[in-house]
């Protein structure tokens, strides 16, 4: 199990040829092993490996870059390597905040609803439940490299026992290495929100790291702007 990882986005440049030239260069300093290699998506791409036997992960995303995801003096070690040695392979510098696309996603489903009745409504966010999960998971991963698992969803529209009759997507998730680790996950369409809570904070020991980066930003009601979370690079300098 891979426990907390930090996450530093290294460049602009992305792709499975851009992460390979990478590890040319790192290899002729450690000892490096393929673990995995994901492709969620023809632009984005996640590759595991062992370097020096320490758990380290590159994640490149179409338009936005390639980060490195591991523990921090893990990361921190590569980084130092290539801003010493090869800066050129660094062009946008280190050290950029992520974009957080669930906003995006979150946007595109509010202007489908425009002059929408209410069983239109219900069954528009229906069919964009995973979609709306899969972009969340995609940034809670560049966050905290931690996949998450859908476990139920409830939609709320016209609803007056619900904020106020808010147009509302409730997730309810596990972390992938933790089922015990539960996220309670508010998108509030027509506000633009995406709000997380964790169920059970006082099981989940192993994941304080995790908690405490999600509580920093929370709100009177303990919920926490996801776009607010700070990325893991903020601890490493």
């Amino acid at each position: 199990m891979w426990l907390f990882k930090s996450e530093i986005k290294i460049s602009e440049n992305f792709g499975a040829k851009y992460i390979d030239s990478l590890i040319e260069l790192i290899e002729t300093h450690f000892e490096i092993e393929l673990v995995n290699k994901k492709i969620v998506e023809p632009e984005l791409i996640f590759i595991d490996y062992k370097i020096d036997k320490k758990n380290i992960s590159f994640m490149s995303e179409g338009m936005v870059g390639t980060s490195i995801i591991g523990r921090r003096r893990d990361v921190k070690t590569i980084i130092t390597l290539l801003e010493n040695e090869y800066s050129k392979f660094l062009e946008s510098g280190v050290n950029q905040e992520r974009i957080i696309k669930s906003y995006e996603v979150i946007k595109k489903v509010r202007q489908n609803l425009n002059y929408k009745d209410v069983k239109e409504i219900k069954s528009i966010l229906k069919d964009a439940v995973q979609i709306i999960y899969s972009q969340i998971n995609v940034d809670f991963k560049s966050l905290f490299g931690q996949e998450l698992i859908l476990n139920d969803s409830q939609i709320y529209v016209d609803d007056e026992t619900y904020r106020q009759s808010a147009t509302g997507l409730i997730l309810d998730l596990s972390l992938s290495d933790c089922n015990n680790f539960k996220i309670h996950v508010e998108c509030l369409i027509d506000q633009a929100k995406i709000l997380i809570k964790i169920k059970n904070k006082n099981e989940v020991s192993d994941y304080k790291e995790i908690v405490n980066r999600i509580e920093q930003v929370q709100n009177a009601e303990g919920l926490s702007e996801l776009k607010e979370i700070k990325t893991g690079y903020n601890t490493l300098v």
